[in-house]
């Protein structure tokens, strides 16, 4: 059984506070003023501390709130704790590794923007942590460099593991490259590409770290951190903008 809401004070992570509002189901109706409770918690992000944390706020700021912020509300004596669709998303990133995750195992949530949103946060932040502790770099690999559906999805690699593969043509993003398992065309391009009728063609291989140094007047902003492969960063790269320039290419893109 989850411990009762009123052991958590101020400042402490929400993970705990926000699973016991969730599973109780509470009503997300404001309480109003003439309610009895004394003192109210929000769920706010903490930028530096990556991590939603309690916040005490005012009666007059929590009425101020939009109701469209605010997914679960509870009262355990005198003390509100109000939380945000937002930090639910963020919390379900902690337990659940994809988007669609997230929603089957909420799926009062699955439509709300900021849920989502908020799991895109927690995500990141998860990953930025990972490599912390891993003393790696990350790259965030997306769909687009613009939000096409907030169901899309960002997935994170080991910089070390991806390698561009090039043909005349083309430009593929594999992992744990094997070189003869790419001769027969036995490997899947993460930027979503189909490699078949590349088959049995020269190619031309490199780490993604050297392709991008070695192309980087092609390559987006949001790669170039790639270079220097600082685990202190968490590189994007964006499936529709990925360069194609490569040894086959360079002196036809000039």
């Amino acid at each position: 059984m989850v411990k009762d809401l009123k052991v958590w004070k101020k400042n402490i992570a929400t993970a705990m506070v926000i699973a016991t509002i969730a599973m109780t189901g509470c009503s997300k109706e404001k309480i109003e003023p003439e309610e009895t409770y004394d003192t109210v918690y929000y769920t706010m992000y903490d930028e530096y501390g990556q991590k939603y944390v309690w916040q005490e706020i005012s009666k007059e700021d929590y009425q101020n709130i939009d109701d469209s912020l605010i997914a679960e509300i509870q009262q355990e004596d005198a003390t509100l704790y109000a939380a945000s669709y937002q930090s639910l998303g963020y919390m379900a990133a902690q337990k659940n590794d994809t988007k669609q995750e997230a929603v089957t195992n909420n799926p009062k949530y699955k439509d709300n923007s900021q849920f989502l949103e908020g799991f895109d946060l927690g995500k990141e932040d998860k990953y930025e942590k990972k490599a912390q502790v891993e003393q790696r770099q990350y790259v965030a690999i997306k769909p687009s460099a613009e939000l096409i559906s907030s169901m899309d999805e960002t997935e994170y690699y080991p910089v070390e593991e991806l390698t561009v593969v090039s043909y005349n043509g083309a430009n593929a993003l594999v992992t744990n490259y094997n070189e003869d398992e790419v001769k027969v065309g036995n490997y899947e391009d993460l930027l979503g590409k189909d490699m078949s009728s590349y088959v049995g063609q020269d190619f031309d291989v490199n780490s993604l770290q050297r392709y991008t140094a070695k192309y980087s007047s092609a390559v987006p902003d949001s790669m170039i951190a790639i270079i220097a492969g600082d685990f202190n960063k968490l590189p994007e790269i964006a499936i529709d903008a990925f360069p194609q320039v490569n040894k086959f290419t360079t002196q036809n893109t000039k």
